[in-house]
């Protein structure tokens, strides 16, 4: 997998290219097969995951954790979108969010962190 950081207005011009949708996003996951594809050989390489730095950073403040778990978390989930996963709608989003809180777990960043360890661990969440 690639992963590329990116700022905002480079994200708004793929997202619009992409998607059609206009303004950033938070994380595109361009996978290089498509899972429909049929007689295509499985490359060992899943595709491209390009994750928004400044967004990311907001999200951050947002979610009191520190911008480079938002990072993680944006990555992991862009890996989980390249496995094949998708989250259209609620149903699709429990195993989406299941297969990447596997990752966040296999990374040592899970999606929350608790106030309490953040601060007892000067700030970076991770436990000693």
């Amino acid at each position: 997998m690639t992963l590329v950081l990116v700022d905002d207005d480079a994200m708004a011009v793929l997202n619009e290219a992409h998607r059609d949708e206009p303004g950033p996003t938070d994380v595109l996951a361009f996978p290089l097969h498509d899972p429909a594809d049929v007689g295509v050989p499985q490359v060992p390489l899943l595709g491209d995951v390009i994750v928004s730095l400044e967004t990311a950073t907001r999200q951050a403040r947002e979610h009191a954790r520190a911008p480079w778990r938002e990072v993680a978390v944006l990555a992991a989930h862009g890996l989980v979108h390249l496995l094949g996963h998708d989250h259209i709608d609620t149903v699709g989003w429990r195993p989406f969010e299941k297969a990447q809180e596997r990752v966040l777990e296999l990374l040592d960043a899970p999606v929350q962190e608790a106030p309490a360890v953040a601060a007892a661990s000067g700030g970076s969440g991770r436990a000693s």
